[in-house]
């Protein structure tokens, strides 16, 4: 039947209704898809920023490594004796060997720090800046190379016997200093890394979320809850110690030691030997000869340190990097030691800046009224972006390839550099949540009344300090694992009462047992009259239960390669 004219027009007016909420919707989608691949597009070049930087703080660890060896070379050549030394004597040679040893250690800051600096160029020429002078925040000042600055300036922490003030004949601390203010003051673009904070491994930034989220099944949180006795005086103290001295540049490191020499040269013997076929082939490539080494007792060498030895991600020293690449790595190339970390931050917020270095000096802002990453009112997200980059190489003869680091002289060998994924190496920028704990950690050192301290925590560290207060309070732990609890049956188990300070905290009350089907116990073991005589299956029981059958490690897995960053 053919509808009237107003039923038409009825009609009409719903297809147009129709058609505006399709507009809205697909303007909606529009300013979403804009937001999403602004900030994907800034996500790209903080990556690249930090790619480049990686490679190029690599690139210096390297040529320093490289320039370490030849040193080498040239003391266990007749070179040595011919240009440094009128005589063979042992004064002669002693003072040659020094020359050349200090020159070594000056390498091991000069180098890694040159690395520094040209990581930030890399950095910049990618677009990025100090996150501090991008954004006035003082969380971003944190994130800085000022404070520890600060510390290398403290005679009361570097000026102590725990740092040597002269490695090796070289007075390293004043000029340390000043190639540290020169790249700080020219802002930090990209966030290098440096050598691990030592810290009580118990106390870790993954305790704190468990602590702050109740995650009472979390193994440490559940130990330590059991026991008051773990918090009986200023328990949270001597958490963190100072990091073990390296002996060179702290930040970006090449770990590297020295021999010790004697009369007799048997404090040597050793790695010489080991390298000698190795020694004789680079000096016969560079047409030099390789001297009599036996005759020559005084020499000092420089050699790779354990870390070398042992790389902190197992998949990059036990050759399980099929968990991260698409093929495991070549023999030769497993080995720890020097590497280099940066991190490139975009700050977030609904007033940051961000000055893009694309062909102007232009500061862009990330609000929405400027429209350079987000359309909406909501805070922009920081951006951050690591890059793990390594030194590779491996010295060959007869056409076999060993690591550099089974021979313990370092000699010149380094080829290349490389990206490798973040998580094949356990390395901490300035940048990273592990270095902000390690600060917390040793003001935390400093703290004589935990609940109400005398100074404020440093920026950022808030609720680390909240986790840290909570795990002092016997009422709040108990919540979780009252230790003077004990069942009585046959009345049912009493929930913890902060008030009263007594019942059960949340892993000792009775829950059914998951491996039955249907547990009408409800965790309770009861006799043949019906009465509960006991408890059979707490929560923390289920704390430790997985599901039957299923999943497995098996290492099936995707076609493709690991994550790189």
């Amino acid at each position: 039947m053919k509808k009237s004219g107003p039923a038409r027009r009825r009609e009409a007016g719903q297809t147009l209704l129709l058609a505006v909420l399709a507009i809205i919707v697909l303007l909606i989608a529009a300013l979403f898809l804009f937001d999403l691949q602004t900030i994907i597009r800034v996500k790209i070049k903080s990556q690249t920023a930090a790619d480049a930087a990686a490679l190029a703080g690599a690139g210096m660890q390297k040529e320093s490594l490289n320039l370490i060896g030849e040193i080498n070379l040239l003391k266990a050549c007749t070179v040595l004796i011919t240009d440094f030394a009128a005589d063979s004597s042992e004064e002669a040679l002693m003072a040659a060997s020094e020359n050349l040893t200090e020159m070594q250690a000056r390498i091991t800051f000069v180098g890694p720090l040159l690395g520094v600096g040209a990581a930030q160029q890399a950095a910049k020429n990618n677009g990025m800046m100090d996150p501090g002078q991008v954004l006035n925040d003082p969380e971003y000042n944190e994130f800085s190379l000022s404070s520890y600055i600060s510390d290398v300036e403290d005679d009361d922490i570097y000026g102590t016997d725990d740092y040597e003030q002269i490695i090796e004949g070289y007075e390293w601390r004043p000029p340390y200093i000043e190639m540290l203010k020169a790249i700080n003051n020219q802002g930090v673009a990209a966030g290098p890394s440096g050598v691990s904070p030592n810290v009580n491994t118990l106390y870790s930034l993954d305790l704190i979320n468990a602590i702050l989220s109740e995650f009472w099944c979390h193994d440490e949180l559940r130990r330590l809850i059991k026991d008051d006795s773990n918090f009986e005086g200023p328990w949270w103290q001597g958490l963190v110690s100072d990091v073990g001295f390296v002996e060179e540049s702290e930040l970006l490191p090449l770990f590297v030691r020295y021999t010790d020499y004697d009369a007799t040269g048997e404090s040597y013997h050793g790695a010489v030997d080991e390298a000698r076929e190795y020694l004789t082939d680079l000096a016969e490539e560079r047409g030099l000869a390789v001297g009599m080494i036996t005759q020559m007792p005084y020499m000092q060498w420089c050699l790779y340190s354990s870390r070398w030895n042992d790389a902190p991600g197992e998949g990059w020293i036990d050759g399980s990097s099929h968990l991260y690449l698409r093929r495991g790595l070549r023999p030769e190339y497993l080995y720890g030691g020097a590497a280099t970390k940066m991190t490139c931050l975009v700050p977030g917020g609904e007033d940051s800046k961000f000055q893009w270095l694309a062909g102007s000096y232009q500061i862009h802002s990330i609000k929405r009224k400027e429209g350079v990453i987000s359309q909406t009112d909501a805070d922009t997200p920081t951006v951050r972006s690591s890059a793990l980059a390594k030194p590779l190489g491996f010295l060959e003869t007869e056409g076999t390839r060993i690591p550099p680091n089974d021979i313990s002289m370092i000699l010149p060998v380094f080829k290349s550099v490389r990206l490798i994924p973040t998580a094949m190496m356990h390395v901490v920028s300035i940048y990273d949540q592990d270095y902000l704990f390690y600060k917390f950690l040793k003001w935390l050192d400093s703290v004589a009344d935990i609940d109400n301290p005398s100074t404020s925590p440093p920026v950022g560290t808030s609720t680390y300090l909240l986790a840290f207060q909570r795990l002092n309070n016997p009422l709040w732990r108990h919540k979780g694992y009252n230790p003077a609890f004990v069942y009585v049956p046959p009345d049912p188990v009493p929930i913890y009462d902060p008030e009263t300070d007594t019942g059960a905290g949340v892993l000792q009350c009775p829950v059914p047992n998951p491996d039955s089907e249907e547990d009408p116990n409800n965790g309770y073991q009861y006799d043949d009259e019906g009465n509960i005589i006991g408890i059979a299956y707490t929560y923390e029981n289920r704390c430790d239960w997985h599901p039957p059958g299923g999943g497995g490690g098996g290492g099936g897995g995707g076609g493709g390669p690991g994550s790189l960053h």
